[in-house]
């Protein structure tokens, strides 16, 4: 892991870079979209002889590849991993069994998926995510709101503020939409054209163009701006 972390970024990991590196837990991907982003977005620097971190954020090729991962399982597995990750690395189901609104036995499917997945695994009586860098990406997916709840702030993490008058109230993401559509919006928000994005994800324009299309129908907006600011207005999906 040491030799892989040094060999992009030319020198030995610092200890806080080695504990990232470590957290992919032995995922190839992950390390190299790690290792990658870092390079990319510039976020490293050489000290006493290693390379350290300069951004307490992950790269956007991390959150890139872990949303697609989530892209292929269930709308339903994706938020009970969200909620799961809200708890921490570890824990339990029935912490997650109350904001789901199920009880924990009606879970079982749910954590089966994931572990399938190779995202979560029992250990004990307590579940874990298997790659505590995956974990860390979801966490930093979620919004702020959430996250603030989940340490104990003001707002609890599974129940939205209500508006203020004049506010734009928060509307769920549309079932009908997958969540490939959801990673294209979030590009399309960043100002990426169809071609970029097409290169981002690996896939031909002509399919990528599709997803732009059926947004502005299922979402009643007319231009790729409408799109990026009715995709920041919606941010959670339904169950």
């Amino acid at each position: 892991m040491r030799e892989l972390t040094a060999d992009p970024l030319g020198a030995p990991p610092s200890p806080t870079l080695a504990g990232q590196a470590a957290a992919a837990e032995g995922n190839a991907r992950l390390l190299i979209e790690l290792l990658q982003g870092l390079s990319e977005e510039n976020t490293f620097t050489f000290a006493g002889g290693t390379t350290e971190v300069t951004s307490t954020a992950l790269p956007e090729r991390v959150h890139r590849v872990v949303r697609l991962l989530l892209a292929d399982i269930s709308s339903r597995c994706r938020l009970f991993i969200r909620l799961a990750a809200l708890s921490g690395k570890e824990f339990e189901l029935g912490a997650v069994a109350e904001p789901f609104g199920q009880p924990a036995g009606m879970l079982l499917p749910l954590v089966e998926e994931a572990a399938d997945v190779g995202v979560i695994a029992s250990v004990g009586d307590r579940l874990v995510f298997t790659q505590p860098l995956f974990w860390r990406a979801v966490l930093e997916s979620l919004p702020e709101p959430m996250r603030a709840g989940a340490r104990g702030e003001s707002v609890r993490p599974f129940e939205p503020a209500r508006p203020t008058a004049g506010a734009i109230a928060v509307q769920p993401w549309p079932a009908e939409l997958r969540e490939i559509d959801r990673v294209i919006a979030t590009l399309v928000s960043d100002g990426l054209t169809n071609s970029q994005i097409a290169t981002r994800l690996n896939r031909s324009p002509h399919k990528v163009s599709y997803h732009p299309r059926k947004m502005f129908g299922t979402l009643s907006v007319r231009s790729r701006s409408e799109l990026a600011g009715t995709f920041r207005q919606r941010l959670w999906e339904a169950p």
